[in-house]
């Protein structure tokens, strides 16, 4: 059967610090996921946890209790509405919510390709230290001990891997050892995210689409399952879910390749 689009695991509230829109409460979430007949969407609010030593001023606000400021969520008829958070990988690897922590979310999101914060960068990085990065970073998510059937790895392909056209670092990324860590993954079972904004190929050519979709067939060939995210942060983003059929149509989904995190 094709793959069902009826979730959306990642969006985000007025607490996150780069959402500008007061009117993205969890009330217009909900009603967004009603709209569209999900039957599951998550709130995932930028978050660092206290607990963790701070680096970078951006983060320090966005602490579990500022997450938290939108407990009680709403339910819908027809739409479960679940608590999580995307956290962050800083400088080092260091993953930014403490392991006695995890129980507080239903999912947590791991960005790994948040290169526009210049973590483990060079001051001025070329493209094979992009990719190595790349690489590092994905490899990273073995070394944790953490609750792999609800964490969700975050925009693999992402305009923020690369100044310039991401396929530019992506077709540099080692294959054989990218499969390697998604076979593991897989292995563990965590999700990957199928980012609305991944699969807009509208300023990009047929060679860097494919480009950009080979991270995703590598990673269904190794096991990988996948979720859906609009990353929405504000109502205007909303709009994003039409590129929820694009990603499932060009990578050819069936409901076997999909994370289920709350089942």
């Amino acid at each position: 059967m094709k793959y069902k689009i009826d979730h959306d695991y990642h969006l985000h509230s007025h607490l996150s610090s780069c959402s500008t829109d007061p009117a993205q409460t969890p009330e217009r979430i909900l009603r967004y996921g009603e709209e569209n007949g999900f039957t599951d969407i998550c709130i995932t609010d930028h978050l660092w946890d206290s607990a963790i030593p701070s680096q970078y001023w951006w983060y320090d606000p966005q602490n579990i209790e500022h997450v938290m400021k939108s407990l009680p969520l709403p339910q819908g008829k027809n739409t479960r509405f679940h608590f999580g958070c995307e956290t962050e990988m800083g400088t080092g690897k260091v993953l930014a919510l403490h392991k006695d922590n995890f129980d507080k979310f239903e999912f947590i999101i791991i960005p790994t390709t948040h290169f526009h914060l210049g973590w483990d960068l060079s001051p001025n990085p070329d493209l094979k230290e992009r990719a190595e990065i790349y690489m590092q970073r994905v490899e990273a998510l073995l070394d944790y001990d953490l609750p792999y059937n609800k964490i969700g790895i975050a925009h693999l392909c992402c305009v923020f891997v690369n100044n310039g056209p991401r396929a530019d670092t992506l077709k540099l990324l080692d294959k054989a050892r990218l499969a390697k860590a998604f076979r593991q993954l897989a292995k563990r079972g965590v999700g990957i995210e199928l980012n609305a904004y991944d699969f807009d190929f509208q300023n990009e050519n047929e060679e860097q689409r494919q480009t950009v979709l080979d991270v995703f067939r590598l990673a269904r060939e190794q096991g990988c399952k996948f979720y859906l995210g609009s990353d929405a942060h504000i109502p205007a983003e909303f709009e994003a879910v039409k590129w929820f059929p694009v990603a499932v149509d060009m990578l050819d989904l069936t409901e076997d390749d999909k994370f289920r995190p709350f089942d």
